[in-house]
C-alpha cells in the first residue's frame, strides 16, 4: 500500500528525491508518521520522507529570540493574526492554506529570504 501510494511520487531508491514535510508544528506529525510506519513493521521511512521540515514555526522561534517578531503566543491562529492573515480554526485546508501563506509572508517580509542568524553572544559583552 505505502510503495504503491507514495512509489507514484517518490524514488525510495534516489537519495535526493524526497518528500519534504512541510507544516506549523510539522515535527509532531512527522513523528507521528514515522511512529505509524515502525508499528506498520515498514523500517524504510527515510526512504520516502526527508529528515528536514519546512516549519513556520520554527523560523518564528528564531525571530522571537533574535526580538524580530513578538507573538501573543505560538499558535497558529496567533502567528496569522500578527501577519494580518486570515485564519479558519480547525478545518485542515484552511490550516494548510494558512500556514503555506505565513510562511511566504515571513519571507516576504525578509526580501524573499528567510535568513536566521543565531541570537547574539552575550560573551564578551560590556558590562
Amino acid at each position: 500500500m505505502i510503495e504503491e501510494a507514495l512509489g507514484r511520487h517518490v524514488d525510495k531508491f534516489n537519495r535526493a528525491d524526497k518528500v519534504y514535510p512541510a507544516g506549523y508544528n510539522c515535527r509532531f506529525d512527522y513523528d507521528f508518521l514515522q511512529d505509524l510506519f515502525e508499528r506498520a513493521g515498514d523500517r524504510y521511512f527515510g526512504s520516502w520522507f526527508n529528515h528536514k521540515t519546512i516549519d513556520p514555526l520554527a523560523i518564528l522561534r528564531v525571530m522571537d529570540l533574535e526580538g524580530t517578531v513578538g507573538l501573543k503566543s505560538y499558535k497558529l491562529g496567533d502567528a496569522c493574526a500578527a501577519y494580518g492573515i486570515e485564519f479558519q480554526a480547525h478545518d485542515a485546508l484552511g490550516d494548510v492554506l494558512a500556514c503555506r501563506q505565513l510562511y511566504h509572508e515571513i519571507a516576504k517580509r525578509q526580501d524573499g529570504m528567510v535568513m536566521l542568524t543565531p541570537p547574539p553572544s552575550r560573551e564578551g559583552a560590556a558590562t
